[in-house]
């Protein structure tokens, strides 16, 4: 596998301070230019400098799961269309997995599984059971 310098990305700190006089140092690896920037996804996770940023990573998984959960519907996969076992194997299949992508790394708050819980919640409810 190689390395490719084009995803890479350089976090800036929220606190850093930069004189007035002075440009923030230009980076480069390998005579390319870095991005400069806040926050940056990898692996479909978010960071900043200080770390993951567990309220946007809340906020992207509750997002797709409900979003995921439309194409379902449309094809008949609920309780009243396919069944109940074949309904709830493709929701363990398709949509678990998209909502525990990337939490069981990251320390939750009580508001974001508060959150997770109420994105469950709705793909549960939207499949009639």
């Amino acid at each position: 596998m190689a390395w490719h310098p084009l995803k890479c990305a350089i976090l800036e700190t929220t606190n850093s301070v930069v004189n007035q006089h002075h440009q923030p140092h230009t980076l480069c690896i390998t005579s390319l230019f870095r991005l400069r920037t806040k926050t940056f996804q990898y692996l479909g996770i978010p960071f900043t400098s200080s770390g993951i940023d567990i309220d946007q990573l809340v906020n992207q998984r509750s997002s797709k799961a409900t979003g995921n959960m439309g194409p379902l519907r449309q094809l008949g996969i609920r309780l009243y269309g396919i069944g109940l076992w074949p309904a709830l194997r493709s929701y363990r299949t398709f949509i678990r997995p998209v909502l525990e992508y990337g939490i069981a790394i990251a320390a939750l708050s009580t508001n974001q599984l508060t959150k997770l819980d109420n994105a469950q919640n709705a793909c549960i409810k939207s499949q009639g059971f």
